[in-house]
């Protein structure tokens, strides 16, 4: 089979290409649109910290999108926390109620996992007061521990305000997952689009 040899365009030639086969070009940058938004999308899975939990968490939530005119691909988060795992959050403040009781409820910590009303009833019961700015304690005597005593002991609503007591006192770091993951695709996208628009010259070439 004799090899394939690769055909060099400038941009005066792939422009004129395109004007005399622009349905041609269209199907080859929806094609390398749809390969790269999944590409992106298997990349940012991979990347996510913290993928415990299953269905529902961060890792599982990008999704992959293009537009029905193939002009634009991009992946999206359906999840309303991927901002401040990527940023970062400050101290000061504690995270919604409902996003950490989810990641606990996910993981089936504290004490067996409760019903869909049971969680909803958690919900409502927090109040708007749980949203405001953290205003720490006064600090208690820890009880004596008993034995047997166990994490796996703890009740789920001590659990959730544990953890978002500490995220409220020394805030969370920066994960800048999204950012690494953009630095390494870019080459990789260069790559594939130089392969389609080559793809494309062959194949006017060839009359094809």
């Amino acid at each position: 089979m004799p090899k394939k040899t690769r055909i060099e365009w400038n941009a005066d030639d792939l422009r004129r290409a395109i004007e005399q086969a622009p349905e041609t070009w269209r199907q080859t940058m929806v094609a390398y649109l749809y390969e790269m938004t999944n590409r992106g999308k298997v990349m940012l899975f991979e990347a996510t910290p913290g993928k415990a939990g299953g269905e529902g968490n961060l890792a599982s939530s990008w999704q992959a999108v293009v537009n029905p005119n193939g002009r634009l691909g991009v992946v999206v988060s359906s999840v309303n926390y991927a901002y401040w795992v990527e940023h970062g959050r400050g101290p000061g403040k504690m995270p919604p109620y409902d996003n950490i009781e989810r990641w606990v409820h996910r993981l089936g910590l504290g004490g067996g996992r409760a019903s869909g009303e049971e969680r909803e009833e958690a919900h409502a019961a927090q109040g708007a007061h749980q949203r405001t700015a953290y205003k720490p304690q006064p600090e208690r005597k820890a009880r004596p521990e008993k034995r047997g005593d166990h994490d796996d002991t703890r009740s789920r609503e001590d659990i959730i305000q544990a953890i978002r007591r500490s995220i409220a006192i020394y805030g969370t770091e920066p994960t800048n997952f999204v950012a690494k993951t953009q630095k390494r695709f870019a080459p990789i996208a260069r790559k594939r689009y130089e392969d389609y628009v080559a793809g494309f010259a062959a194949a006017l070439s060839s009359g094809g």
